[in-house]
């Protein structure tokens, strides 16, 4: 009897780690009661309730001790840097539940399972930022991933089916390739857990050929949820068609979890091939490439952002070409700058009505929506990285981590990395001050505008994040 307290002593104390992240999945199950007796649960309270639960999630987990102890059968692992991932990511996963009408989560007949389906991606993104393992880090991706696909589906209309579907087909395929590497990486390093001896010695006496190939199977499943080139064929169409929320959601929230998932991975890979950062180099540049020429050809403010996302993930990983203390605070900052940005820009357009606007639609703007066009004005002007605003801070922190690459390998490929992200922003320039330009410096349009009241609170976290942008800049820069 007494062996059998002690066992379970030891599991209690096991899960009593990642209580906070099975705390949530069990909440999110919650959401499927009502159904089950034939009851709708009221929006607003249910959506209220959920942000209450994250808040809470959040401060558990925040302001509890993070020092790279094991958990979980020594499965998850909490790091120091996680810290700050994880609070990212939870921040970011609170916004969308604050910012944006309810009615915007549940427009299929209010339905509870948008809930459940959004507490679960929220707890899939948590565990990846942990993980530890190979196998927990795939089951969090998992989660993340088909929760994502029911999210991007969940007005169930034609459009909304065809573009859920194609989500679902490409993220099927990157989950095939990278469960594939898994196996293959399984089998020359004999073991799961990433940080462990044995794996580490393993892994550097593979052939580095062989290595580079797993990588490059893993790295595809990861690039689907960046949504970076190649692995962006999805993005137009969710954005286009999800909720406003739901692609808030999916333009940064899973991007912070695989950045995390990078920076831990890519120490033991570096070790075997220390020239993958080329690789990541040249994924990097088509990714801000292409989704910028893809960008240049839109008319749509929504398809723009689409691919500018892509290009913009292309830009988040160039701090992971170099593991400094300097590479890594570039990352966070250009994360922060990435989100609140593309926050704002999604809350005003969803809060005015704009969501299906052309850019000509914006003309004369200026005039009649002088604050919403101006806290637009700020975003893009952080998406492009022009002063005063953060941005600037992110993009000169990305080509100070190149010139340290370039000092530290001699590699000329830094030098080529960093001017064709700088010619990029010059492109970006192009089509992210269209809006701006149609608002202040062209006559409003005579077609009728919606009439949608704006909603109030989410107005205000935007104009809140736009502060973030420029404050943050004011004092990096002068304090």
């Amino acid at each position: 009897m007494q062996e059998l307290l002690q066992g379970l002593s030891a599991e209690v104390t096991a899960i009593s780690m990642v209580f906070p992240e099975l705390l949530l999945l069990v909440i999110s199950v919650l959401w499927l009661v009502p159904r089950l007796f034939g009851k709708e649960p009221k929006g607003y309270f249910w959506l209220y309730f959920a942000a209450v639960v994250v808040i809470g999630l959040l401060l558990f987990r925040f302001f509890s001790v993070w020092d790279n102890q094991f958990a979980f059968y020594q499965t998850v692992q909490f790091r120091n840097s996680d810290r700050w991932f994880y609070l990212l990511a939870i921040v970011f996963a609170l916004v969308p539940l604050l910012a944006f009408r309810p009615q915007s989560f549940s427009l299929a007949k209010n339905s509870p399972e948008v809930l459940f389906f959004y507490l679960s991606a929220i707890a899939g993104a948590l565990f990846a930022i942990l993980a530890n393992n190979w196998i927990v880090l795939y089951l969090a991706i998992e989660i993340l991933s088909f929760s994502s696909y029911f999210l991007a589906a969940q007005k169930r209309d034609k459009n909304s089916a065809e573009a859920g579907l194609k989500y679902l087909l490409q993220g099927a395929t990157a989950s095939a390739i990278m469960l594939y590497g898994i196996s293959w990486l399984y089998g020359m390093a004999g073991g799961l857990q990433w940080d462990s001896l044995t794996y580490l010695e393993n892994l550097q006496q593979a052939s580095p050929v062989t290595v580079f190939l797993v990588f490059g199977l893993i790295s595809g499943g990861l690039f689907f949820k960046l949504s970076v080139f190649p692995m962006h064929g999805w993005v137009s169409n969710v954005y286009e068609t999800a909720s406003m929320p739901v692609v808030a959601f999916l333009s940064v929230v899973p991007k912070v979890a695989m950045l995390a998932v990078f920076w831990h991975i890519l120490p033991s890979f570096y070790d075997v091939i220390p020239q993958l950062y080329i690789y990541l180099g040249w994924v990097a540049m088509l990714g801000i490439t292409i989704g910028n020429l893809l960008a240049l050809g839109q008319q749509k403010t929504m398809r723009m952002l689409a691919y500018s996302s892509v290009s913009q993930a292309g830009y988040l990983l160039l701090p992971l070409l170099s593991g400094s203390d300097l590479a890594f605070n570039t990352l966070l900052v250009y994360i922060v700058v990435y989100g609140a940005a593309t926050y704002s820009l999604f809350i005003i357009l969803e809060s005015q009505g704009w969501k299906d606007f052309t850019f000509e639609n914006f003309a004369g703007m200026g005039k009649t929506h002088l604050l919403p066009t101006i806290a637009m004005l700020v975003c893009l002007m952080s998406l492009v990285g022009l002063p005063p605003t953060l941005g600037l801070i992110g993009k000169a922190g990305l080509f100070l981590v190149l010139m340290e690459g370039f000092q530290e390998t001699k590699s000329l490929f830094f030098f080529w990395v960093g001017a064709v992200a700088l010619l990029n922003a010059a492109v970006a320039l192009y089509y992210y001050l269209q809006i701006p330009y149609q608002a202040y410096f062209k006559q409003a349009s005579k077609a009728e505008m919606p009439e949608v009241k704006p909603w109030i609170i989410g107005e205000g976290i935007a104009y809140i994040l736009v502060g973030v942008l420029i404050f943050g800049f004011v004092i990096l820069v002068f304090i």
